[in-house]
């Protein structure tokens, strides 16, 4: 059975890929001086966001720009583009829970987790976030 969020989030993708014509995510895994990366990362939303499905941002971006100038950038270009959290969440239940709350507050749209270490216990954190989307 498909979740609200599962839902929203797969309409919101899928509305992306027919609107835009494309299934194409990109993975931007910019590193190093946060002003570059948050200017290249904003460069990207404005003159490619339109021709993409989705915007996956992986662990060298997100340690770069850090959560709060990511935040500027998702309230800027969330309604238009759907970002991707590519973490790997592979903790205990509880850390997945609060690694999932701080992405999606500061507006993730998804966030990637590893299913080797199961539901109970490791993925049950990430799910219940999920949920109080």
């Amino acid at each position: 059975m498909e979740t609200m969020l599962e839902s929203l989030f797969k309409k919101r993708i899928l509305d992306n890929a027919l609107n835009r014509e494309s299934r194409i995510v990109l993975a931007f895994d910019e590193y190093g001086n946060e002003n570059l990366v948050l200017s290249r990362l904003n460069w990207v939303c404005e003159n490619l966001g339109g021709y993409l499905a989705g915007i996956k941002i992986g662990y060298p971006t997100i340690l770069s720009a850090g959560l709060f100038q990511l935040k500027k950038i998702f309230d800027k270009f969330g309604s238009e583009n759907v970002f991707i959290a590519d973490v790997k969440i592979a903790d205990i239940s509880y850390t997945n829970s609060l690694i999932a709350k701080l992405l999606y507050k500061t507006g993730f749209d998804a966030v990637i987790a590893h299913g080797f270490i199961g539901y109970d216990g490791g993925l049950e954190g990430v799910f219940k976030e999920a949920e109080k989307l």
